[in-house]
């Protein structure tokens, strides 16, 4: 017996040992690839972060730019120096980056600046100032200003008069200390920096540093130089091993150019450098940290298994194994009372209460089944404590928590962890739906933000057993919200159809006497020699046009959604040519047009009821702002399913009112004094016969935001498809 049980822990530890080992090797091998992978993607991601900010930086400079040309004060010829300095200044002091504001003549004399050291000189020789000259804001390189003795990084901009001349440059000097404090921020908001501890700096391509902690390094120390590398050029350096490492001496860099803004001559990187022992330590404890580990468990693996072969017999190993199988919903067949008396009592017990237990599991498991794939909201409280017994899966998904916050919680604690759930039980409350049994009633609660429709259905349940004495309420709720808006919809629809045909017949019979009445009128005005006369009878045609254009936009309700003339076309385009039509009303009305357009294909489609959409719209938008705003106009393109491209609209009007939103798109509805109710009308109509969606985002004070989704035909498709169906 010593001898059997002597062999199986032998070959037992062999087998198990072994196996172990081969996979704990293979385990650390992985898991040290990806460390040292996680690392150097940690290392270039911090670099790339450092370098977005950069290019942020210096756009938004450009930016300043371009807002400081364009100053009323400077563009006055006859502002006095002292005017223009006090604008300088407010400059200087809204923004911390700038050292510094020159304003230059055409001489190339600076006429005044916020530091009196530099007032007089002359700087026609400097390259930024002849680009500025030319009409081009530009952003120069760096370098050490021979009156400031210190370093600078000029920018440089035209100012321009009404008539469109060059009439001085200005020029502001960004501060290399304060950029560097606008990285130094960046790395202490970023958790890579902290593991690191590491020194991120700016250099140009010969490697002299822009930015760095040391302002002294700042154009006297090369970067290439002090690290004792090769090669002449960044640029050199980092060719052919973007997504690599540099290494050099102690240290451990990554260097990331940083996207050329302005009219920078000598590119801009950003690098990060790490020591090595910093770099590699987190991999080193891993290895000691692993060999513990793995040294642990082989030793309690041998223990278990010298254990095992001593107490463990095989008849009580099977009975374990079909516990085991039957614990986790395994099918477990009879087990053969072969063994000795006891084991063979144990067994007969096992199999008679696993058939009665397997039983009882396959009517629960369908119970709970049905209860988590139902489409219903499913809610059990006991009616004594109103404590939470059950909560299926839809509930999860609509109220945003885990059952395991809600089971055997009050409905009051269960309250306070989900707004969406407060707001459904006050709702419950408010319909007195715990007074009554079995009654079916509608209720609409917000849920996460917008107004849903539920149909809900209280019922008590007795109690389980005689030992149970308090009753239980299940609710049972369905989210029919999809239905009413479809309901809804479609009333919506017939109704624009029915006024579509109501308001061509009768546009059809107004028509003509217009005409007639027209025409008269021209007559008499041709007649007529008072010219209070003619007066009159141009009040009479203006408003016998504008009936004729209400009559128009009757009949284009009632008209088909597309000629037939469909061709390609570069929406993109579109909007850009109907934009430049309303310039000048945007002007006017001092309303700045900002655009987003994303890279559409060309699509297939009506150009004419296209361009109706987005007139209206349009139109609209600068109309909802008569004091001036910012009417953004935004297109971008989807490929998951079937491809559609979506146009929004928004403006910073002063919004509508929930009761304005219920009624926009109804005919003849109206919030303008001269307007006939039928623009939007007709976009739905266009928006839906083109099987598209229109939605509607407003709130007062928050203007308005128009999303039209269309479905794309593109253009290369339909080719495609007619070249097929002809051969």
């Amino acid at each position: 017996m010593r001898k059997l049980r002597s062999k199986l822990l032998v070959i037992t530890l062999i087998i198990t040992a072994l196996p172990l080992l081969i996979f704990g090797v293979v385990l650390f091998e992985s898991q040290r690839s990806e460390m040292e992978a996680q690392l150097e993607g940690s290392l270039f991601s911090l670099s790339n972060n450092l370098s977005l900010t950069m290019e942020s930086v210096l756009s938004e400079r450009m930016n300043d730019l371009d807002m400081m040309t364009m100053n009323p004060v400077l563009q006055d010829e006859n502002a006095a120096p002292s005017d223009i300095r006090n604008e300088l200044e407010q400059m200087v002091e809204a923004e911390n980056l700038y050292m510094g504001i020159v304003y230059i003549d055409t001489n190339g004399d600076i006429v005044t600046s916020t530091r009196d050291e530099v007032i007089g000189k002359n700087v026609s020789d400097r390259i930024w100032y002849q680009k500025a000259r030319e009409g081009n804001p530009t952003l120069e390189e760096a370098f050490i200003d021979p009156i400031l003795k210190q370093p600078i990084i000029p920018l440089a901009g035209p100012v321009e008069n009404d008539a469109g001349n060059v009439m001085a440059v200005i020029s502001p000097s960004i501060n290399e200390n304060a950029l560097w404090e606008v990285l130094w921020q960046r790395l202490n908001k970023m958790g890579e920096h902290e593991r690191f501890s590491g020194q991120a700096f700016v250099v140009n391509n010969e490697g002299e540093y822009i930015a760095y902690p040391n302002s002294g390094y700042v154009l006297e120390e090369s970067f290439l130089e002090e690290q004792g590398i090769k090669e002449n050029s960044i640029e050199e350096l980092i060719a052919g091993q973007e997504d690599q490492l540099i290494e050099h001496g102690n240290d451990v860099s990554v260097v990331t150019p940083v996207e050329n803004v302005g009219s920078l001559a000598n590119e801009w990187y950003v690098g990060y450098t790490v020591p090595k022992s910093g770099f590699y330590a987190n991999l080193r404890q891993l290895v000691y940290s692993y060999l513990f580990v793995f040294s642990i468990v082989l030793i309690i693996t041998v223990f278990a298994v010298f254990k095992l072969s001593k107490y463990i017999v095989h008849p009580v190993e099977r009975l374990a194994e079909a516990t085991s199988r039957f614990a986790i919903g395994k099918k477990v067949f009879p087990l053969q009372t072969n063994a000795y008396e006891e084991v063979d009592v144990l067994t007969n017990t096992f199999n008679h209460m696993s058939e009665q237990l397997e039983e009882r599991e396959r009517g629960h498991r369908q119970s709970t089944m049905i209860l988590e794939t139902t489409d219903n909201g499913v809610i059990a409280v006991s009616r004594d404590f109103m404590n939470i017994t059950t909560f299926n899966a839809m509930c999860e998904k609509l109220f945003g928590l885990d059952r395991k916050e809600a089971l055997g919680h009050s409905v009051q604690q269960v309250m306070k962890k989900s707004e969406d759930f407060r707001m459904f039980a006050r709702e419950i409350e408010e319909h007195r739906l715990n007074d009554s049994q079995l009654e079916m009633k509608e209720i609409e609660v917000p849920i996460n933000g917008k107004n849903r429709t539920f149909l809900v259905n209280m019922t008590i349940l007795p109690p389980l057993d005689a030992q149970e004495s308090s009753e239980g309420i299940v609710l049972i709720f369905n989210d029919i919200t999809e239905k009413k808006d479809m309901e809804n919809e479609l009333v919506r629809s017939e109704k624009l159809k029915m006024v579509g045909q109501l308001s061509a017949g009768f546009a059809h019979e107004i028509r003509n006497p217009l005409t007639t009445i027209k025409g008269f009128v021209q007559l008499f005005r041709q007649s007529a020699k008072k010219e209070k006369d003619i007066q009159h009878y141009d009040l009479v045609l203006n408003e016998i046009d504008r009936m004729n254009s209400i009559v128009e936009d009757l009949l284009g309700l009632a008209r088909p959604t597309s000629s037939g003339d469909e061709h390609g076309i570069q929406v993109n385009s579109l909007l850009e040519e109907l934009l430049e039509l309303y310039s000048q009303q945007a002007v006017k009305n001092k309303t700045f047009i900002y655009t987003n357009f994303d890279e559409l294909p060309e699509i297939i489609g009506d150009r004419k009821k296209l361009s109706q959409v987005f007139v209206n719209l349009i139109k609209n938008g600068l109309e909802a702002m008569p004091e001036g705003g910012v009417l953004r106009v935004e297109t971008s393109m989807h490929w998951t399913g079937e491809p559609y491209f979506e146009v929004k609209i928004k403006d910073t009007g002063s919004g509508m009112s929930e009761e304005q939103l219920q009624k926009i798109g109804n005919p003849f509805y109206t919030t303008k004094s001269n307007g006939t109710g039928l623009g939007l009308m007709t976009v739905f109509q266009i928006v839906e016969d083109f099987k598209g969606t229109l939605e509607v985002d407003s709130a007062p004070g928050s203007g308005t935001e128009f999303n039209v989704r269309l479905p794309a035909q593109l253009a290369g498709e339909t080719m495609s498809s007619d070249s097929q169906n002809a051969n």
